[in-house]
């Protein structure tokens, strides 16, 4: 099974562990996602393409948040949760 469909996100960034808040990314991608299903569970290979720019900027360091382009993908295991 494939899906297409428009995503909206955001990140937020810390210095670190420990480190103070730099800032927040807003993030507008397209999403696409292939499962292939057992009778229960499945496997899962999504991928997001878009692009991500500054809604918070603390300017740490001389340092400016910019628009930047967003891949992410990742992979998992989905279950059907009904019929």
């Amino acid at each position: 099974m494939l899906a297409l469909g428009p995503g909206l996100g955001s990140h937020w960034l810390f210095d670190g562990p420990r480190g103070g808040y730099l800032g927040e990314l807003g993030e507008l991608f397209l999403a696409t996602e292939a499962v292939w299903w057992g009778k229960y569970a499945g496997f899962r290979l999504p991928l997001d393409l878009g692009v991500a720019t500054s809604l918070v900027d603390k300017h740490y360091y001389d340092r400016h948040l910019d628009t930047y382009p967003v891949v992410n993908s990742s992979v998992g295991v989905a279950f059907r949760l009904g019929e």
